[in-house]
C-alpha cells in the first residue's frame, strides 16, 4: 500500500476545490444520519480526523479507528484531548457488540483487504436501530474510471483501490443484516473542474446533477440495523 502523507492529505481539504468537495460529500452523508445529541459515533477508517472534527462540533461523541499509525498520530494532534482513537483494521474492530448509535465510514471500503468483512464488523458495532453511514467512490463514475487508470501505476495512491457500485455496497450491507434507508449522490461535476472557483463549482454541480443524475463521483448510503 502506498503511504499517504497525513499533513498533505488534510491540507487538501482546505484548498478551494477540496473544501467544496468535502462540504458536498459531508452534507450528502449527514443528511441521511438522523443524528441525536450525544450519539456515540464510530468513524471506521478515520484517517486524519476530518470527520471526527465535524462530528465533535455537532455535539456528538466520536471514536476513531484506523489501521495507519501515521494517520492516527495526525488525528490525535489535529483533534485534541477529546479524541478517542484506536489502531485497528476495519475488518477487526476492537469494541464489543452494539457499542455505537451510528457508524460512519468514508472512502474506506475501497482500500481494505476484505470489504465484506469490514461491513459485517461495522454492523456488529451498531445498537439495534442504529445506522451505518457509508460514503464511497461510485464505480460507475468518470472519476472512478480515471482513478482506476491512475492506479495502474504502483506509486499511485489509487494502486490496489477497488471501486464499488451502490448495488455492491447494498448487497454487502444486506448480508451483514442491515436494510437500506436511503442514498444520495454528490460531486456531479467532472474531474477536469478542479481549476474552477468555488462559485463556479457550485453552479456546475447543480447543472451536472440535472444533466447526468447517475454520474455522481461520491455516493452516501444509510443502512439500519433492525431489531
Amino acid at each position: 500500500m502506498v503511504h499517504i502523507n497525513p499533513a498533505a492529505y488534510d491540507e487538501w481539504y482546505r484548498t478551494p476545490f477540496g473544501s467544496v468537495c468535502h462540504r458536498l460529500e459531508r452534507d450528502a452523508l449527514f443528511s441521511l444520519a438522523d443524528f441525536r445529541d450525544g450519539d456515540r459515533v464510530l468513524d471506521a477508517g478515520c484517517g486524519t480526523g476530518v470527520y471526527m472534527r465535524e462530528l465533535n462540533g455537532m455535539g456528538l461523541n466520536p471514536v476513531g479507528v484506523d489501521a495507519d499509525e501515521g494517520m492516527l498520530s495526525y488525528a490525535a494532534s489535529s483533534c485534541g484531548r477529546w479524541a478517542l482513537l484506536a489502531g485497528a483494521a476495519a475488518e477487526a474492530l476492537p469494541f464489543k457488540d452494539a457499542s455505537f448509535d451510528r457508524v460512519v465510514s468514508v472512502c474506506t471500503l475501497e482500500f481494505v483487504a476484505a470489504p465484506e468483512t469490514a461491513v459485517r464488523e461495522m454492523a456488529r458495532m451498531l445498537k439495534q436501530g442504529g445506522i451505518l453511514l457509508v460514503g464511497f467512490l461510485n464505480g460507475n463514475s468518470t472519476w472512478a474510471r480515471q482513478r482506476a487508470e491512475k492506479g495502474k501505476d504502483p506509486s499511485s495512491v489509487w494502486h490496489g483501490a477497488r471501486f464499488f457500485r451502490l448495488t455492491d455496497v447494498s448487497l454487502m450491507s444486506f448480508k451483514a443484516g442491515l436494510g437500506m434507508v436511503a442514498f444520495k449522490g454528490a460531486i456531479y461535476f467532472p474531474p477536469a473542474s478542479e481549476g474552477l472557483s468555488p462559485d463556479e463549482l457550485e453552479a456546475l454541480e447543480e447543472k451536472s446533477r440535472l444533466d447526468t443524475p447517475s454520474a455522481a463521483a461520491f455516493i452516501a448510503a444509510a443502512f439500519r440495523k433492525s431489531g
